[in-house]
C-alpha cells in the first residue's frame, strides 16, 4: 500500500521502510531493502513516453495524430488535472480536437467530464488569440452548478486551449450569441489560462474491509506542491475518503 502510494510520484523509484530506525525485514528475518512498483508498469510508462507524433493525408484531408494536455476537474472538484493523451487533429483544428476530447471524458481515474452530455459543440473559431466556442442551447440548461463548478468547467476548457501556442484565451458563445444569465460569473468576455487551479493527482492505497486487497483512492494537490510525499503519507494517516475501505 505504500510503496505503489509513494511510487505514484515521478521523483520516487524506490522506498526502503524502517520500524524504529531498524530496516523492515520479511518473514524470514532478512530485510526488505528497495521496494518498487511492478516493472510492468514502468514498461508501459515508457513505451508511452516514446510515442511520436504522426501525420498522414487521406483524401485531401490531413490527419495529424499527436500528443496533447487535457485538465479535467478532480473528483472533489478543488482543482483540474493534467491528462496527457494522443489526439487526432483533422486539417490543422487542434481547437475542435481538443474540444472534442474534453467532451468524450477523462481515460485517468480520479478524474471527471465537467462538459454535459446534453451539450453540442457547434462550432470554434480562432483569431487574436482568442477561441470563440459556440455551444448549443443545452449548455445555459445544464451549466455546472455551484462556484465550484463553475469554476472546473472554465478551467478545463481555459486551461486545456490556451496550451495552444496561438491561444491566449477563450469566449463561450450559446447559438452563436454571448452568454448570459449564466451562473454566478460574467461570460459576456474572454477568459485567460488560471493556473493557480491546476493541480496533480496522487494515488493513495488502502485495504478494503477484509483486507484481502489493496485499492487506490484518488485524490488532487496544488501543482506546485513540493512535499509531496508529506501529503501522500498524511492521507494514508488520515485514512480512505471513500466507504469500504480502510
Amino acid at each position: 500500500s505504500i510503496v505503489n502510494t509513494l511510487t505514484e510520484c515521478e521523483d520516487i523509484k524506490y522506498v526502503k521502510l524502517y520500524i524504529n530506525g531498524d530496516e523492515l525485514k520479511n518473514e524470514n528475518g532478512q530485510p526488505l531493502g528497495l521496494l518498487t512498483r511492478s516493472s510492468t508498469d514502468v514498461l508501459m510508462e515508457i513505451v508511452q513516453q516514446e510515442q511520436m507524433p504522426v501525420q498522414v493525408e487521406e483524401g485531401g484531408t490531413t490527419i495529424e495524430k499527436r500528443k496533447a494536455i487535457l485538465y479535467f476537474p478532480d473528483e472533489q472538484f478543488m482543482y483540474v488535472v493534467p491528462e496527457v493523451r494522443e489526439i487526432e487533429v483533422v486539417n490543422k483544428g487542434i481547437a475542435q480536437a481538443l474540444v472534442k476530447e474534453l467532451m468524450a471524458g477523462p481515460q485517468k481515474p480520479g478524474l471527471v467530464g465537467i462538459i454535459p452530455d446534453e451539450v453540442k459543440l457547434l462550432d470554434i473559431s480562432v483569431s487574436d488569440g482568442i477561441a470563440r466556442l459556440n455551444f448549443s442551447k443545452e449548455l445555459k440548461d445544464n451549466f455546472p452548478k455551484g462556484t465550484a463548478g463553475e469554476s472546473m468547467f472554465l478551467g478545463s476548457i481555459t486551461n486545456t486551449l490556451t496550451e495552444v501556442g496561438t491561444i491566449d484565451g477563450v469566449q463561450f458563445l450559446i447559438e452563436g450569441k454571448e452568454m448570459e444569465g449564466v451562473g454566478h460569473v460574467e461570460m459576456d468576455k474572454p477568459f485567460e489560462r488560471n493556473t493557480r487551479i491546476i493541480g496533480k493527482r496522487i494515488v493513495l492505497y488502502f485495504s478494503d474491509e477484509q483486507g484481502s486487497q489493496i485499492v487506490p483512492e484518488y485524490r488532487a494537490i496544488p501543482q506546485n506542491e513540493l512535499r509531496v510525499a508529506r501529503k501522500i503519507l498524511e492521507g494514508l494517516i488520515e485514512g480512505p475518503a471513500k466507504e469500504g475501505l480502510k
